[in-house]
């Protein structure tokens, strides 16, 4: 799989916004770990939850990003997820 491959897979990355959202961690490794896919392809799906506005930008210093919306709000995270693409 390559990067642009995650990007276009609704269920990965549905799954990769669950899991962030849930438990209030956004990092690649995370990701790469829990559902098993390549790094390259963890970086693309941070990529488009960022793009989607479910996770902050990158500032710099930590491995893990900001998270816009708190567990109980993981229906407006798929919502903007969905509005995004």
């Amino acid at each position: 799989m390559t990067g642009n491959d995650a990007t276009l897979s609704g269920p990965l990355l549905r799954a990769g916004c669950e899991l962030v959202v849930t438990h209030q961690l956004a990092s690649a490794t995370y990701l790469h770990r829990k559902l098993g896919i390549p790094f390259d392809g963890a970086l693309a799906l941070i990529a488009e939850l960022e793009r989607a506005g479910v996770i902050e930008p990158h500032n710099g210093m930590a491995a893990s990003r900001g998270i816009r919306y708190r567990a109980d709000q993981l229906r407006d995270a798929l919502a903007a997820l969905e509005g995004a693409n």
